[in-house]
């Protein structure tokens, strides 16, 4: 049965059925719509109807005296005092171009809601965004639904790989609180969204040296050999991950006894032509104003392959933890969309980084 969100806009819902129609002709959602009620009938509706999730626009004021973060302030109220029995997840969205930059000034409204999408976004991806909202929703039955005692078990953990013990902790201080909202969020934003045991496709394609968008076999790499360590726990189904640890014995174990991390890209791609027969797999080059192809990161504003060497370290708008990885902007990335963009990405410039930064922009301009 298809997991049913309540989308609440100040909007008629005649007007956003092409949200709707897209994202409903994926299978696993269901969206409803209904114009913002008064306060106190909003309420009494959300208590009478059982939905799976949220989907909330952020400007209600237009319409009705109340924001979304107060009615979603109010759900989390409802569910920690027991008057709504089941706790669902809260997605925001907008179609206002500054929505992102503007949202992302007000912390306190972050944990509020689980990811946030601009409704072009909705529009032009409607199958990405309908595949996260089930997984969401997924996460949050779950979470309620079974007794889950411990961290390995809840993100599926391979008896090969070994998990920092921080994160462990954590994450099983979070399971004996249980309060699905506060779990399914920090695994998504602070161990799903963010490198670290887990990768995400561009950085896996990164470390293993190869242009994704330009090798015909990709898919068959990732699908016939690199599927052995692919992330299989919670919220897996909605943001495709790997284990980077899994990455490391795979290439030991099926390529080569070497790291792959001391190799040029050429070198690496040539190496998987040989052991696995794919010759549709072709090397990344460099980006422009970057010297090496011993690529093991992206550029958080391209996405492209980044030898470490060449980038200009980040930090995201949240506090780092330590399982996390450091991330990093290319010099080409960084002068070609400036430091605005960079902000709209959720990051800064690490302050140690200032320096180079400046040289950079003195040298581009002469």
């Amino acid at each position: 049965m298809a997991n049913r969100f309540l989308y609440i806009d100040d909007n008629k819902p005649s007007l956003n059925e092409a949200i709707i129609s897209a994202i409903n002709a994926v299978d696993g959602v269901k969206v409803v719509s209904e114009e913002a009620k008064k306060w106190d009938e909003q309420v009494e509706f959300l208590l009478s109807e059982e939905y799976d999730g949220l989907l909330l626009d952020w400007r209600l004021g237009d319409v009705v005296k109340y924001d979304s973060e107060a009615l979603a302030q109010h759900i989390r109220t409802l569910v920690n005092n027991g008057t709504l029995k089941t706790d669902i997840p809260v997605v925001l969205c907008s179609a206002n171009s500054n929505f992102q930059e503007n949202f992302g000034r007000d912390d306190s409204s972050h944990n509020l809601f689980l990811t946030i999408y601009e409704k072009d976004m909705i529009a032009n991806q409607a199958e990405r965004v309908a595949t996260e909202m089930n997984s969401l929703a997924e996460a949050f039955k779950l979470v309620q639904g079974e007794v889950i005692t411990d961290a390995k078990t809840l993100l599926a953990v391979p008896q090969a790989i070994t998990i920092d013990p921080r994160l462990e902790e954590e994450t099983c201080s979070l399971i004996e609180k249980r309060i699905p909202h506060n779990l399914v969020r920090f695994i998504l934003k602070e161990v799903v969204e963010k490198p670290g045991p887990l990768i995400n496709e561009d950085i896996l394609a990164s470390r293993l040296g190869i242009d994704m968008r330009k090798s015909q076999d990709w898919l068959k790499l990732l699908n016939e050999h690199l599927s052995t360590f692919s992330y299989k726990g919670i919220l897996h189904d909605g943001w495709k991950r790997w284990w980077a640890e899994g990455l490391e014995h795979w290439w030991k174990s099926s390529i080569t006894a070497s790291n792959p991390k001391g190799r040029v890209a050429k070198q690496r791609v040539k190496l998987l032509i040989e052991k696995t027969g794919l010759t549709g797999l072709v090397a990344a080059e460099k980006q422009k104003l970057s010297y090496g192809t011993e690529f093991w990161v992206t550029c958080v504003i391209t996405r492209l392959p980044l030898d470490p060497l060449d980038g200009l370290r980040v930090k995201p708008q949240t506090i780092h933890l330590p399982w996390q990885d450091e991330q990093f902007v290319s010099p080409y990335g960084l002068l070609e969309f400036g430091p605005e963009t960079l902000k709209k990405n959720g990051f800064r410039l690490n302050a140690f980084e200032k320096d180079k930064w400046e040289t950079l922009r003195k040298n581009s301009k002469d």
